[in-house]
């Protein structure tokens, strides 16, 4: 007897939830109901009613061919650009890894997936920040009240140790070590942890944010908003983005300040292996990328791009290596 989409999809998840983080489920939750939504337009009838049989790999090319053709939402709507590389392969990777597991689990006799071809990313170089760049935006964050030292210390937690944004609004007061001088990364992505390394000068800045300006709440998270409440992901973006409006640096988004740490540890030296472990790869093969990035900045000749401390690099390298 063959399953329906609904009771598909609800085998999927259930597995997903018994062995994958929260934010994994969510992920291929929304990702395929939005494939599902697509499917229904096309076929005129809900979910319940089509069997995974019916569905071709062709449908999947069809569903990223439109998924090309839309637009970027703004606050206001539709924008004028349309989806990045990148997020197109974000909403169409569930729908190929589904009918995959599908075949696995022989709820499928043919493997479709292999013939849903993978969505490839723009390879476009990402110029990492420079040195005057980030004294401008050093200079919006003021350090004489608790919402400019909130933004400086999350913007440096990615510039200087490597952080996501995620992991930066995440990160609780028990797990800042000053005395050892390391952080403690919980629950990151793929539910790995990991240490890292902890700035003097930084050090510094989130012990007097903590214990000077920070108010006493029942949350333990070290960022928090006004109202003294758990930082979230869209207060982060909004920082960057009114950040990125007053220094006019077009190009900044959330993940330029991990790209800049990563270029800067490859500049100054660091090994691609010791960098694996500090950004929390899973693959190595993603962090060989910086590499190749820090070679084409040394070809350009620029010196001036933001580097990290040499004493910071000497630690790490220690720590790392014993």
């Amino acid at each position: 007897m063959t399953l329906d989409l609904d009771k598909a999809v609800n085998l999927f998840l259930n597995e997903k939830e018994c062995f994958s983080a929260d934010k994994t489920v969510k992920y291929y939750r929304e990702n395929l109901r939005y494939f599902f939504e697509y499917l229904q337009r096309e076929y005129g009838k809900s979910t319940h009613d089509m069997t995974i049989d019916e569905i071709k790999h062709t449908d999947y090319n069809f569903y990223v061919k439109e998924l090309r053709t839309r637009k970027k939402l703004s606050g206001r709507g539709e924008g004028k650009d349309k989806l990045s590389s990148a997020t197109v392969k974000y909403y169409a990777d569930p729908v190929k890894f589904f009918f995959k597991w599908l075949y696995e689990q022989e709820y499928l006799e043919a493997n479709i997936s292999r013939k849903m071809k993978a969505v490839s990313r723009d390879k476009k170089i990402l110029v990492p920040l420079f040195l005057d760049e980030i004294k401008s935006i050093d200079e919006h964050c003021n350090l004489k009240c608790s919402t400019g030292l909130r933004n400086y210390i999350m913007i440096h937690l990615m510039l200087d140790c490597g952080l996501r944004i995620s992991e930066t609004y995440n990160l609780k007061i028990q797990d800042v070590y000053f005395d050892k001088g390391f952080l403690h990364i919980k629950d990151s992505k793929h539910n790995k942890d990991r240490i890292v390394p902890l700035p003097s000068h930084l050090k510094s800045i989130m012990y007097k944010y903590i214990y000077l300006y920070r108010k006493h709440c029942d949350n333990d998270y070290v960022l928090q908003n006004i109202s003294g409440d758990h930082y979230t992901y869209e207060g982060a973006k909004n920082v960057v983005r009114r950040i990125r409006l007053k220094t006019g640096i077009d190009r900044m988004k959330n993940h330029l300040f991990r790209h800049t740490f990563a270029t800067s540890y490859v500049l100054c030296g660091g090994d691609v292996a010791s960098l694996a472990v500090l950004l929390g790869h899973s693959d190595i093969g993603i962090t060989n990328g910086y590499l190749h990035l820090a070679n084409t900045y040394k070809l350009m000749g620029k010196d001036n791009f933001y580097k990290v401390d040499r004493v910071y690099l000497k630690r790490l390298n220690d720590t790392l290596v014993t």
